[in-house]
């Protein structure tokens, strides 16, 4: 399979790009941000709209390598190849971090959760609910990381997939081609 057809250069060197940004955006969540739990939400919404425009820009590159025509098909093949770098590169790097970088932030994040939560007026049930739930959270298994770094490939390959069919530009010689 040749670049022309495959898309992997470019899909490759997007990838890269999402999961050096990936992992520098996680780093400010957890240094600057996290621990307020709204602005730690704000953060984690504000850096998936970032990589969803890495993946717009490496479906513009793949369709301008294309000659400005492109399925699809071809597009969406280069868009999943940087899905999986970003995908990866987040769950990876999030379990390391929370595992060996500092294994304490998950209960900081909590005790701060709860304090907010406190300051908000928030129902004690409530809050008891959170303490609990945040309890389960502190020791995630390898397996959970994969499990979530699947359900986030799915989800942003539906992303991903929205992209291509915005992105796709057929030439009236290849419309036969999805």
């Amino acid at each position: 399979m040749n670049e022309r057809t495959s898309g992997l250069g470019s899909g490759i060197k997007f990838g890269l790009l999402s999961a050096v940004v990936y992992i520098v955006l996680i780093i400010i969540w957890y240094k600057a941000l996290g621990n307020n739990p709204m602005m730690l939400g704000m953060a984690k919404a504000v850096s998936y709209v970032i990589i969803i425009i890495i993946f717009f820009l490496a479906a513009y590159t793949r369709r301008k390598e294309l000659g400005g025509y492109a399925t699809v098909k071809e597009i969406f093949g280069t868009v999943f190849i940087v899905i999986l770098f970003a995908e990866l590169s987040c769950g990876i790097f999030n379990y390391l971090y929370l595992r060996f970088i500092d294994p304490e932030y998950l209960q900081r994040f909590a005790v701060s959760t709860v304090e907010w939560m406190r300051q908000n007026g928030q129902d004690p049930e409530r809050i008891k609910e959170f303490t609990e739930a945040a309890r389960s959270q502190t020791e995630t298994s390898f397996g959970i990381v994969l499990l979530d770094i699947a359900q986030k490939v799915i989800v942003s390959s539906i992303v991903g997939l929205l992209i291509s069919f915005i992105m796709k530009r057929n030439n009236a010689d290849r419309s036969a081609v999805i």
